[in-house]
């Protein structure tokens, strides 16, 4: 698949733009804030995070969900934050190449993998 169409893919999907963030039809708008992570990873990440936010409203809980997918999908310690914009600040140590921040709508979310 060529990498125009996993772009439109994403963006339909996540509201993801090929140059940016954008809202689609809707969907709350997806900010990358800061990325040492693959491609691919950072996208689990983003379609993971799109399903707790479906499931649960509690931060905790989307906290939880996040955190035990990634123990169950990917090797390592996975750890994840989640705070309203308003009220979210960490300080963390990471495995290298293996931390994503990023927010939707109103939440933003660090995920990471212990060293």
């Amino acid at each position: 698949m060529s990498r125009t169409a996993v772009c439109l893919i994403l963006s339909i999907l996540f509201g993801v733009g090929a140059y940016g963030n954008t809202s689609v039809m809707g969907k709350p708008e997806t900010k990358i804030l800061h990325v040492d992570m693959s491609y691919e990873l950072q996208q689990e990440a983003l379609q993971v995070a799109s399903l707790a936010l479906n499931q649960y409203e509690d931060n905790w809980d989307i906290a939880d969900y996040i955190k035990k997918e990634f123990d169950k999908r990917q090797e390592g310690d996975w750890n994840c934050v989640v705070g309203d914009c308003g009220h979210y600040a960490t300080r963390v140590t990471y495995k290298s190449n293996f931390y994503f921040r990023f927010s939707i709508g109103n939440k933003k979310m660090t995920v990471f993998r212990s060293p």
